[in-house]
């Protein structure tokens, strides 16, 4: 949750940024001293870029990009030369102006003194003067302004200068790098405020500056910062003084014969294309740019401002005034206002440029996250800013999705921006269920969550530690929330804990309105399989199977990215063994991470297999083979345990993780390969079960059996073949199977119903339904047993008459008949697509 020192920070960072020509000259400016190149190199997050000095003193405009609360906070680094070849040691006084364009907003800083030593004109060292007791130290003084709304508000304020606001490496003592990050720690907290203040230097726009050097208790010339030209000739800058006039006693005495450098400095969401390095800085997306600057700073300004009077009522009291909730009100409206524009002009069908999108979403999620607070934390009437906040946050999510529709790329700037959005708008998601009164509410919000992660993960965003536990932390809010709304009573987390670990139902609703754990690594899964036909002789040489394993296996392989040890330390707990052994690299004979029994009464072997995202476990006499299908956040519970999902998946829980895990092919090659040999493409479902396309209208729709697969080796499987049924079709031995030419592996493909939403679908009626994968069998309490049919047909007019009048909420109708004259009633699902038929079994 972003609170107000985060909040701050980042916002300062931005003004220290814009500043960092200041610090940066003047550390080093000592008689005639230059920088070499007469450039500086500065970064921020991932963009970089050089400032080059004219021999006037002015400085080219840098352009900063407003990214995020990145803790990664900006640092400059230089070399310093001494054209005097001079040997003595300066006592430098840095004075740093910033102004905004619009004339509002003013700060001067006296930056404290720096001390530079030099020896035949090389620099020995360079120091910030910080001990109070040396007779040239100076305190970092600043005088600021901000105007709004018709008033001024001015401040002067001290502040201790710190040594480690520069560092300077052994062995490159001309090399001096000034630590933004510490200077930023020097001033803000001390004085709210300043922070206030110098926030307004954060927004978009176009600031100017000045920089001067004061050479202190100088008696013959001063130190000048300058140039030098093509001929190695030093020019003294000539920039004339700025007009020092804030504060009383302002800082101009002590700035009396200083030499200054000017320049400007731009804030914008992404850099020109000739704006040096960037890092992936740009969007380039093409697309058009809704939301205005002015209104992008506008909402900023206000999030500051609400966010300093919410946290300040929440610690006086705890209770948002209704003053506050209108402000917030005023606040919100304006963001969903801006999100709005933007999903219009997406309704529309038009292309809103990425870069724009992501920096208003940005601070759109700053405002309602700020809003939930209030929202949750206010006697006053908040019926008006939740309604609000709802829009806006339903109408983020939608451009979110846009983005992965698209299927965009996003820079790396981009993706820091993602973070952000994700961090914020996790918690105000959770924060919404907080006024859920019913479980489909809750619901709703927890499938807002679940599009976002989604979305993070097929835009190949890296989420940072911050957003994870931002999507953890929700999760397991919403969860809790979803057993208060069950229970119509508060809970703890011990009981809900509790009712995880011993209740069937909840465990299984919890699971199911979990969203997807964010990528905490990614790699696009075409680049991890560049090796794929090398490892398989069976289609080494068959580019069209080839890609289409790339393409199934895309999914699985995102799942299973920078989770592998992770998973594996909490099977082999829940299997009992105390030491695992976890090879830190894939073996080489057949590229799996392994975890093995070291105890010599314990026989196991869990291994997950890079290329075909196969996850087998070995046990005396046993062998199984599953996908890892997901993994999401659950309530953290006591002990590791293993359950079955009602979908009929395994479950594997612990250190408030689940992985689910779904029986899979022997030989996942050969079986896509084989079912292409038919001219079937296999498609993998999300809930681990596939369907095979036999023509436009017809599906075979299946599933694997956890089958005992002794004796196996994926790889020395060879081709497959197809067994059909020889029982009847409700009957639990009712299957295909797929037998291993190169060995006497068999397993069995049991019947699995084709509609994705069939259970969600069968609990609108309050029934619940249980899948066993073992046998296809579908269980629902009050009807029995039932086994689908494996083949989606088309509906005839009857059946697509029926399914007009009577199909539910997901599309789905089920029409009763006796379909194979054995006197029970089965169950025609009808859908959009087609009819599967579901026996009545005994």
């Amino acid at each position: 949750m972003q609170h107000r020192s985060s909040f701050k920070k980042r916002l300062l960072s931005q003004v220290i940024s814009a500043g960092l020509l200041a610090s940066a000259t003047t550390s080093a400016m000592a008689a005639d001293f230059v920088l070499v190149g007469n450039q500086i190199s500065w970064n921020k997050g991932a963009v970089s870029g050089t400032a080059t000095i004219d021999s006037g003193g002015n400085a080219s405009t840098i352009s900063l990009v407003n990214t995020s609360n990145s803790s990664t906070l900006p640092n400059v680094t230089f070399s310093l030369e001494d054209y005097a070849s001079t040997s003595d040691t300066y006592s430098l006084g840095i004075y740093m102006e910033v102004n905004s364009d619009s004339g509002n907003n003013q700060v001067e800083m006296s930056l404290g003194t720096v001390r530079v030593t030099t020896v035949n004109g090389s620099i020995t060292s360079v120091a910030m003067v910080s001990n109070s007791g040396d007779a040239h130290y100076r305190p970092v003084e600043v005088n600021a302004q901000k105007v709004s709304g018709g008033s001024t508000l001015n401040l002067s304020a001290s502040f201790a200068a710190k040594a480690n606001m520069i560092s300077n490496p052994a062995g490159n003592q001309n090399q001096v790098t000034i630590q933004v990050d510490n200077v930023i720690s020097a001033l803000s907290g001390n004085n709210g405020l300043f922070d206030d203040i110098i926030e307004r230097f954060a927004s978009n726009g176009d600031y100017s500056y000045h920089i001067g050097i004061q050479h202190i208790n100088s008696t013959t010339g001063n130190a000048e910062i300058g140039t030098y030209d093509d001929n190695n000739d030093f020019t003294a800058s000539n920039v004339g003084a700025p007009s020092i006039t804030l504060g009383t006693p302002n800082l101009s005495s002590k700035f009396s014969s200083a030499t200054y450098i000017t320049g400007e400095f731009n804030i914008v969401d992404t850099l020109p294309d000739s704006g040096g390095s960037t890092g992936g800085g740009g969007s380039g997306s093409g697309g058009e740019s809704v939301v205005d600057d002015q209104t992008l700073n506008e909402i900023e300004e206000d999030n500051a401002e609400l966010n300093n009077a919410v946290e300040d009522a929440l610690n006086n009291g705890g209770d948002v005034p209704a003053a506050v909730v209108t402000q917030t009100k005023d606040a919100v409206e304006k963001s969903a206002s801006a999100i709005k524009k933007i999903t219009d002009v997406i309704n529309g069908g038009g292309t809103v440029d990425q870069g724009n999108l992501l920096q208003a979403a940005r601070r759109i999620t700053e405002t309602v996250i700020t809003a939930t607070k209030v929202i949750n934390n206010s006697s006053s009437d908040t019926s008006e800013v939740e309604e609000t906040t709802r829009q806006a946050v339903d109408n983020l999510v939608a451009a979110v999705n846009n983005l992965q529709d698209r299927e965009v790329e996003l820079n790396d700037v981009e993706k820091e921006v993602f973070n952000d959005v994700l961090e914020n708008l996790a918690p105000s998601v959770s924060g919404l269920t907080e006024k859920s009164q019913t479980e489909d509410d809750v619901k709703a919000q927890s499938d807002k969550l679940k599009q976002l992660t989604e979305a993070n993960n097929a835009l190949g965003v890296a989420a940072s530690d911050e957003a994870q536990q931002a999507v953890a932390d929700a999760t397991q809010q919403i969860q809790k929330r979803l057993l208060e709304v069950k229970n119509g009573t508060l809970v703890t987390d011990e009981q809900v804990q509790d009712e995880f670990t011993n209740n069937d139902e909840f465990r299984e609703d919890a699971v199911e309105i979990a969203p997807p754990r964010p990528n905490q690594g990614f790699v696009r899964p075409i680049e991890t399989l560049t090796n794929l036909g090398s490892s398989f002789d069976l289609i080494r040489n068959d580019a069209v199977t080839l890609n289409a394993v790339r393409a199934d296996l895309s999914q699985d392989l995102s799942a299973l990215l920078g989770i592998n040890a992770e998973f594996l330390v909490i099977t082999q707990m829940i299997l009992g063994v105390q030491t695992p052994v976890i090879a830190p690299e894939y073996t080489s004979a057949d590229n799996r991470v392994i975890a093995a029994a070291t105890e010599a009464d314990s026989t196991f072997d869990i291994a997950i297999d890079d290329e075909t995202a196969l996850v087998t476990v070995t046990l005396p006499g046993e062998k199984y083979v599953a996908r890892l299908v997901s993994s999401k956040t659950v309530p953290v519970t006591d002990q590791p345990a293993f359950y079955f999902r009602a979908n009929g998946n395994a479950m594997l829980v612990g250190n408030g993780v689940a992985y689910e895990l779904a029986p899979a092919p022997a030989s996942r090659l050969a079986f896509t390969q084989a079912a292409l040999a038919m001219s079937f493409p296999s498609t993998l479902r999300d809930n681990g079960s596939f369907y095979l396309k036999l023509s436009d209208t017809d599906r075979f729709s299946g599933t694997f059996a956890y089958d005992n697969l002794t004796g196996l080796s994926p790889a020395e499987c060879g081709e497959v073949s197809f067994a059909t049924p020889t029982t009847a079709v409700n009957t639990a031995d009712y299957a295909f199977t797929m037998n291993c030419a190169d060995n006497d592996i068999s397993q069995r493909i049991v019947p699995f119903v084709d509609a994705v939403d069939f259970r969600a679908s069968v609990a609108g009626f309050d029934l619940s339904a249980s899948i066993d994968r073992s046998t296809g069998f579908i269980t629902i309490a009050g009807i029995g047993k039932l086994k689908p049919s494996f083949f989606v047909e088309p509906a005839n007019d009857a059946e697509t008459a029926f399914h007009t009048a009577n199909k539910d909420s997901f599309g789905l109708a089920y029409m009763g008949e006796d379909v194979n004259n054995d006197g029970k009633l089965d169950y025609k699902v009808i859908s959009e697509t087609g009819v599967q038929v579901l026996y009545a079994a005994d």
